[in-house]
């Protein structure tokens, strides 16, 4: 048995929905939780909370796959998932998981196309593609955060 210290919930929701349990909608933002103190497993190891997210979604990747039930749309909603937890954070991952992470959205969904409302984003993603569009702007986000770094040091 595996012990997750975060993404519980979205490994019990994937394990629920592969067993082939219905989902209904219902209007409303109802929920009810425990918090103790200000720290979450989401706010006290961005990195530990992204690397169990990332284990999650393999994990229902591969169980859908050997039930032969990993449809386009689906691997459309894994890889915009897998997008998701990369893309506020790009310039702070290591190089190393961030190439896995797009080499992964890539094998999940060739065409993949990162959305955004920056015109000038989706014009080099459009010539460039998806993969080199990121990298270059993750370069382009570790420059300015060095530069505000040294601007700060002054």
């Amino acid at each position: 048995m595996e012990r997750l210290k975060a993404a519980t919930d979205r490994d019990f929701f994937f394990s629920v929905a592969i067993s082939g349990a219905k989902f209904v909608y219902q209007p409303g933002c109802d929920s009810i939780y425990r918090r103790y103190g200000n720290v979450t497993a989401s706010t006290s190891n961005k990195t530990l909370w992204r690397d169990y997210h990332f284990l999650v979604m393999e994990k229902a990747e591969a169980k859908l796959t050997q039930l032969d039930k990993l449809p386009n749309s689906y691997r459309q909603a894994l890889a915009d998932s897998y997008f998701g937890k990369i893309r506020a954070a790009r310039a702070d991952i290591d190089y190393s998981q961030y190439l896995w992470v797009l080499n992964k959205i890539i094998s999940l969904c060739p065409n993949f196309r990162g959305e955004s409302q920056a015109a000038g984003y989706n014009l080099i993603q459009k010539t460039l593609g998806f993969k080199n569009a990121e990298i270059g702007l993750r370069f382009l986000k570790q420059l300015t955060n060095n530069r505000k770094t040294e601007i700060q040091s002054s």
